[in-house]
C-alpha cells in the first residue's frame, strides 16, 4: 500500500509529497476499509509547566450504512505562548480539510491538495481570531502558536499533514518476528533553520 504525506509550513515555504511506504514494511497490508474495531488512546500531561497549552483530537466519520468508517482522524497540537492556537487548530483544522472537494477524491494528489488547503484556511481563520485572544503582559497581541501534526486513515492509506516539530510515527509489527514492533517516522521536524 502507499502512505501519503503533506508537509506544510504555514509560511510561504511548502513541501508537499506523496511516498510509497518503505520496503521495510511492504509486507504489512492495510485493509481497504478501516472497520469498526478501531481502538485509540490519548493522553496529555502538563509536566512542570505552569499552564497546559497542548491539545489532541481524534474523530471519525462512519459510512452511510454504518458498517465502516469513511476516515479516522488523529491530531497533535503542541501549543506555545498560550493554548488558544492549539485549541483553535484542534477545533477547526479537520473541518477545513474535509470540506475540500478534493478530500473526497479517489486520487492521492487531490487529497494532498485538500489537506494543504485546509492548513492554509485554518491559518487565515486563526489570524481573524487573534484580536479575541488574551494580550501579552505588555499589552501586545497574543503570541500563541501551535504545531499541527495530523493523520487521516482512509481507504487503506495514511495521509499525514504536518507543521512544526511534533511527530507522527507509524508503529508496525515486524513481519518476520510478530513479537517485535518497529517504528517508522512519517514526519520531519520543521525548525527555524529548516530549508523546507
Amino acid at each position: 500500500k502507499h502512505g501519503c504525506a503533506v508537509n506544510t509550513q504555514l509560511s510561504r515555504q511548502k513541501n508537499i509529497s506523496c511516498y510509497d511506504i518503505p520496503t521495510s514494511y511492504d509486507r504489512v497490508t492495510m485493509a481497504p476499509s478501516i472497520g469498526l474495531n478501531l481502538r485509540v488512546t490519548g493522553y496529555k500531561h502538563q509536566g512542570g509547566r505552569k499552564y497546559m497549552e497542548d491539545e489532541f483530537g481524534v474523530a471519525y466519520q462512519q459510512t452511510a450504512d454504518e458498517k465502516d468508517l469513511e476516515y479516522a482522524f488523529f491530531g497533535i497540537f503542541d501549543g506555545h505562548g498560550g493554548r488558544e492556537a492549539a485549541l483553535f487548530a484542534k477545533e477547526h483544522l479537520m473541518d477545513f480539510i474535509v470540506r475540500q472537494k478534493g478530500f473526497w477524491a479517489e486520487d492521492d494528489d487531490s487529497v494532498l491538495k485538500a489537506i494543504h488547503e485546509g492548513y492554509i484556511q485554518t491559518h487565515y481563520a486563526m489570524w481573524k481570531e487573534l484580536e479575541k485572544w488574551p494580550k501579552t503582559a505588555s499589552g501586545l497581541p497574543s503570541t500563541a502558536g501551535t504545531t499541527a501534526s495530523i493523520a487521516f486513515i482512509r481507504r487503506g492509506k495514511i495521509y499525514v499533514g504536518h507543521v512544526g516539530d511534533s511527530a507522527i510515527v507509524l508503529g508496525y509489527q515486524d513481519p518476520d518476528n510478530p513479537e517485535l514492533w518497529r517504528a517508522e517516522p512519517l514526519t520531519r521536524d520543521h525548525k527555524p533553520e529548516s530549508r523546507e
